[in-house]
């Protein structure tokens, strides 16, 4: 497979072909001005930069067009979660609504309104560095003054219901969203209601104090912080070939861009929804993106210094 997504030998510029895999590189801009993988043959089965792994964002520099003149960024060479509603940092460290631009991927078939209600819920529950989570009562006020009205809101709340089995966040954006549409709304039991909380509680204390709360229960989590302190790099093994060209190899950033993709992975093996737990607190995203957080503080990465990138 030749090693530059720019000119591979014999296929022109801007393209990428493997003989063993008949996949090629070819800068198909969606509606959101992202380049996107695509198979030789033409087929449907194209996928994103993202969908190489599904820990990996795009990095395209271009910004996104979206509907309606929408300006928000989804290609800045971040990292997204596991679910559409995970941030790039906790509480949005990067301020605003461009810091949860990521909650909605921009492909997927929902309205501007919508997508822009499931933003917002999302700032609401999470918000910026020094600022206080907005009470219910206030948060439904807002979500209900946007525009598109309750039609938008239930496409929002039926949007984000395929993630509320990964906790919170999203079962509180879920309830607001629910609320917000005059939805009928189901109590949590008191079950649902203590594992909401512990997860709300690993989302919003320091990581590390997260991490070693989790790590006295799932004992693989000391190896990967002791691999983050000691080889950052060795994480890229867990990458795929293709996976390895993310990012580009000249752009800032790039190895630390990869090298989280890699932590990503090991730490979905042991916490999060894809690791298969059944304990709703090791299961959730906030366990994941704890863990992971945390290790991107070890191995001193620092995703804010990266900058925009370009192939």
């Amino acid at each position: 497979m030749p090693t530059s997504l720019n000119s591979p030998p014999g296929r022109g510029a801007g393209s990428m072909r493997s003989r063993r895999s008949g996949w090629y590189w070819r800068p198909l801009q969606s509606r959101n001005g992202c380049s996107r993988m695509t198979p030789g043959g033409g087929g449907s089965r194209g996928f994103s930069a993202s969908s190489a792994s599904s820990s990996a964002s795009r990095t395209s520099s271009r910004p996104s067009v979206g509907d309606g003149g929408s300006t928000t960024r989804c290609c800045e060479g971040r990292v997204s979660q596991s679910g559409p509603l995970e941030d790039t940092g906790r509480g949005g460290r990067e301020g605003g609504l461009r810091a949860h631009s990521s909650a909605v991927p921009k492909r997927l078939l929902i309205s501007k309104e919508a997508r822009d209600a499931v933003t917002l819920a999302h700032v609401l529950v999470n918000p910026p560095a020094g600022r206080q989570v907005v009470p219910d009562d206030e948060a439904v006020a807002r979500l209900r003054a946007m525009n598109g009205g309750r039609a938008a809101l239930r496409e929002a709340a039926g949007f984000v219901a395929r993630t509320v089995k990964s906790g919170y966040p999203a079962t509180r954006i879920h309830r607001l969203l629910l609320t917000a549409a005059d939805e009928p709304v189901a109590a949590p039991t008191a079950a649902e209601a203590a594992a909401e909380d512990r997860q709300r509680q690993l989302a919003e204390q320091p990581f590390s104090v997260s991490f070693q709360q989790l790590a006295e229960q799932v004992a693989g989590l000391r190896e990967l912080e002791e691999l983050a302190r000691t080889a950052p790099e060795s994480f890229l093994r867990e990458l795929s070939r293709l996976e390895r060209l993310l990012g580009g190899r000249a752009a800032p950033g790039a190895q630390q861009f990869r090298t989280t993709l890699g932590m990503q992975k090991a730490v979905r093996r042991l916490v999060g929804p894809s690791s298969g737990l059944s304990d709703p607190i090791l299961s959730s995203s906030s366990a994941e993106r704890a863990v992971t957080r945390y290790l991107w503080q070890v191995a001193e990465i620092d995703p804010r210094k990266w900058g925009p990138t370009s192939r």
